[in-house]
């Protein structure tokens, strides 16, 4: 088969472009900079929560969860995500990708420990040069017994 017609394939610039999505990703969560964070998915991009059954679609739903999430109380021990070096399959301008993540939390005068674990599993599209969610589902696996 010539080389044109080979599909197109993710670049080293376009694997660093995901990669750094999925790392601004964590980091505006755990900074709380919720703003920064809705940037990282399309206008009409889709967060799947599978721990709470939610699903919200475009950026004002996800800044809503993220208010009512944390309006609950539940997550005010600052926490710290740390994810694994995503399996991404996929082109120049759309990919899946699948990561390991787990939460540590630090509780003040404890010993940190990891809070939950799961897999990111994601549709990730390239728009004006920039790498977006356009679907990010968190699956929760079990939390561990304390």
């Amino acid at each position: 088969m010539p080389v044109s017609q080979h599909p197109a394939t993710l670049t080293a610039e376009d694997l660093v472009g995901v990669y750094n999505l999925i790392s601004r990703y964590a980091r505006a969560l755990d900074t709380r900079d919720y703003a920064a964070y809705i940037e990282n998915f399309l206008p009409a991009g889709v967060l799947i929560d599978q721990s709470t059954g939610a699903r919200c679609e475009g950026r004002q739903q996800i800044m809503d969860y993220l208010d009512a999430r944390d309006a609950s109380g539940s997550y005010s021990d600052p926490r710290q995500h740390v994810v694994s070096l995503p399996n991404v399959e996929g082109d120049g301008s759309e990919c899946t990708a699948h990561t390991y993540w787990h939460v540590i939390l630090r509780k003040p005068g404890e010993t940190p420990s990891i809070w939950s674990f799961g897999e990111y599993i994601d549709r990730i599209v390239k728009a004006d040069g920039r790498w977006y969610f356009a679907e990010r589902v968190i699956w929760h696996w079990p939390r561990p017994h304390p």
